[in-house]
C-alpha cells in the first residue's frame, strides 16, 4: 500500500515538473491552428528566463529531497549509525535495525514534506511565469494596434496626397526622420502627376513578431488593393510592401522607432555612400540634398501629357525578315528560332506579380529575376497549369541558354530552384544580354538602345506589350526592370507587373519617382538548343 501511495506522489510531481513544458506546447499547438492575424512565436508566451529559473529551482528542491532523505536515513538510528559511517554502513544499519518500521515511516513522511515543498516551488514560479505570459501578449496586442493604426493613417495620406502627421506614431530617430522624407516626398511627386489611390483597401499580415529586450520587433507584410487615377481614368492595382517595426516605450506609451520599407534600400544607399564621402554630412541631410535634386529636375518637365518626340534609336522599329532568319539559321542548323509570345510573357507575370514561382529561386533584389521568368514564358518555357511540366523544363534548360564553359555566369542565361545567372538576375546584364545578342545567338533577343534616356526624352507610344523597361539613376547606371502590362499612349496609361516591391498593374510613371531614366527591350524571335 505504502509503495503504492509513493508511485502515486512520484507520478504527480512528474506531472508538475513537466507543466512548463506542456503549456509552452499547447500554446505553440494553438497558435500553429489558428489562423489569427498575428503570431506571436512561443518565446512570447513564455519568458524563458524565469523558465530557466523555474527548472534550476526545482531541480534544486528535488536534489535537496534525495540529499536529506540520504541524511535521515542516517540518522535515524543513533545507537548505531555515526557521521563518518559510509551510505552503505547505513543501509546495512537500516536493514538490520529493529526501527525498521519506524524509520521508513519517518522517511516516508519527511519525503512527502520535501515533494510538497517542491510543488509549492512550482506552482508559484508557474502562476509567475503565466503572468509574465499575459503581459507579454498585451504588449505584442499594444504593438499589432499602433502599427495598424499608422498604416491606416498612411494610406490615407496616399489617397489624400497629404503630408502624414507623425508625432503620434514615431519616435524622433533617424530611421523615422527617413521614412517621413521618402514618405513625403513620394506624396509631393505623386501630387505633379496627379496620381493617387482611391477605394485603397490594406490587409496587414504579422509574419512575426517578438520581444527583445526593451524593445519590439514586427514584420509586416502589407496588402492593398486600390483604384489609381490617372489621366483622368482609373485602373485597379495591387500590391505587396515588406515592412519591419521596431517598437520603444517611455512611460508605458509604445512608439515606433525604426522602420523599413521595401523599396526605399537605394535610396538610403545612395545617401549613405554620398554622407560616407563628405565631411560633416548625415545620412538625413544627403537624403534631403538627393530628393530636393530629384524633385527640381521633376518640376522641370511638363507632367500633364508624356509624348515626346524624341527620335530613338532607329533599332527600336527594326523588324526581323524571312530572309535575315534564314541566313542566320542556316549557320546555326541545332537550333530552333522561337518567336516572342507577349502574352504568355504577360500571364506568367499575372500568375506571380503578388507571389513567386516555388520553382525558382528569390533573389534578395529580385526584380530581374522575376521579369526573366516572364521572357521565359514567353518564348515557350512555361506551360500554364503544368507543374509536372515546368519542373522538367527548368531542369532541362528547356528555353533557356546554359553552357558548361569558365565564364558560364556572365554569359549564359538560365535558372532554377537555387539560383541563376547574372544575365538572369542582374538587371544591367540582363538588359545587356539580350541588347548585345544581336538575334545569332542563343538565349532571348531584344531591340532598343543599350544605353538609358531621360524618360522625358523617350516616345511612350512606342512601348509595347511584353516590353521590359528598365530604369536607373543615370545613363549607364541600371537598376530595377519591370514587364510591360498594358501599353498606352504616355506613361500615365502604362501599367506594369513587377516585384519588390510586389505590384500588379501598377502605374510606370510612379517609378520615376526614384528612376528617371529608362530603356525599354522589345523581344524578338530569338535561337534556342531545345
Amino acid at each position: 500500500m505504502k509503495k503504492k501511495i509513493t508511485k502515486i506522489i512520484l507520478a504527480v510531481c512528474l506531472v508538475v515538473a513537466g507543466l512548463p513544458l506542456f503549456a509552452i506546447g499547447a500554446r505553440a499547438n494553438d497558435d500553429a491552428n489558428t489562423n489569427s492575424e498575428m503570431m506571436i512565436s512561443v518565446d512570447n508566451y513564455f519568458d524563458y528566463r524565469n523558465a530557466k529559473l523555474m527548472l534550476l529551482v526545482w531541480g534544486a528542491a528535488m536534489l535537496g529531497t534525495f540529499l536529506l532523505d540520504l541524511c535521515l536515513w542516517g540518522i535515524s538510528y543513533p545507537d548505531k549509525r555515526r557521521w563518518g559511517d559510509s551510505l552503505s554502513q547505513a543501509h546495512f544499519y537500516k536493514w538490520q535495525s529493529t526501527k525498521q518500521f519506524y524509520t521508513r515511516r519517518y522517511i516516508m513522511r519527511t519525503s512527502i514534506r520535501n515533494i510538497l515543498s517542491a510543488i509549492i516551488i512550482m506552482s508559484v514560479l508557474l502562476c509567475n511565469a503565466m503572468a509574465i505570459e499575459k503581459e507579454n501578449i498585451k504588449i505584442n496586442s499594444a504593438a499589432e494596434e499602433l502599427i495598424v493604426d499608422f498604416l491606416d493613417a498612411y494610406s490615407t495620406s496616399l489617397v489624400e496626397l497629404t503630408p502624414l502627421d507623425y508625432s503620434d506614431f514615431f519616435w524622433d530617430t533617424e530611421s523615422t526622420t527617413v521614412f517621413a522624407l521618402l514618405t513625403d516626398y513620394r506624396i509631393e511627386y505623386d501630387s505633379l502627376w496627379d496620381s493617387r489611390y482611391s477605394n485603397i483597401s490594406i490587409d496587414p499580415e504579422f509574419s512575426n513578431i517578438s520581444a527583445v529586450d526593451d524593445e519590439i520587433v514586427a514584420d509586416v507584410k502589407l496588402s492593398y488593393e486600390a483604384n489609381i487615377w490617372h489621366d483622368g481614368k482609373s485602373e485597379k492595382t495591387l500590391g505587396v510592401i515588406d515592412f519591419t517595426f521596431t517598437l520603444k516605450a517611455s512611460d508605458d506609451n509604445w512608439k515606433i522607432s525604426a522602420i523599413t520599407r521595401e523599396g526605399d534600400e537605394e535610396w538610403i544607399e545612395d545617401a549613405k555612400t554620398s554622407s560616407a564621402k563628405k565631411t560633416g554630412t548625415t545620412v538625413v541631410s544627403e537624403l534631403k540634398r538627393l530628393l530636393n535634386e530629384e524633385l527640381a529636375k521633376a518640376k522641370a518637365l511638363p507632367h500633364t501629357k508624356m509624348l515626346y518626340g524624341t527620335p530613338i534609336d532607329p533599332k527600336e522599329t527594326q523588324v526581323l525578315n524571312t530572309s535575315v532568319e534564314d541566313t542566320k539559321a542556316s549557320s546555326m542548323r541545332n537550333a530552333l528560332i522561337v518567336a516572342y509570345d507577349a502574352n504568355k510573357a504577360v500571364n506568367y507575370s499575372d500568375c506571380y506579380a503578388l507571389t513567386e514561382n516555388s520553382l525558382f529561386y528569390v533573389a534578395d533584389k529580385d526584380c530581374t529575376n522575376f521579369v526573366s521568368q516572364c521572357v521565359w514564358a514567353g518564348y515557350g518555357g512555361w506551360v500554364n497549369g503544368d507543374e509536372t511540366a515546368n519542373a522538367q523544363n527548368i531542369a532541362a534548360h528547356y528555353r533557356m541558354y546554359h553552357h558548361n564553359n569558365s565564364d558560364w555566369y556572365t554569359t549564359s542565361w538560365f535558372a532554377h530552384k537555387n539560383g541563376g545567372s547574372s544575365p538572369w538576375e542582374s538587371a544591367t546584364s540582363h538588359g545587356n544580354f539580350a541588347l548585345g545578342n544581336t538575334g545569332s545567338g542563343l538565349g532571348p533577343f531584344g531591340l532598343g538602345s543599350t544605353t538609358a534616356v531621360l524618360y522625358s526624352n523617350y516616345d511612350a507610344s512606342s512601348i509595347q506589350r511584353g516590353d521590359v523597361v528598365q530604369l536607373g539613376r543615370s545613363a549607364n547606371d541600371i537598376r530595377h526592370s519591370v514587364i510591360v502590362r498594358t501599353a498606352g499612349s504616355s506613361f500615365e496609361n502604362i501599367f506594369v507587373n513587377s516585384h519588390n516591391s510586389k505590384h500588379y498593374n501598377y502605374p510606370l510613371s510612379k517609378y520615376f519617382e526614384t528612376y528617371s531614366y529608362i530603356r525599354v527591350i522589345h523581344y524578338r524571335p530569338a535561337f534556342f538548343a531545345n
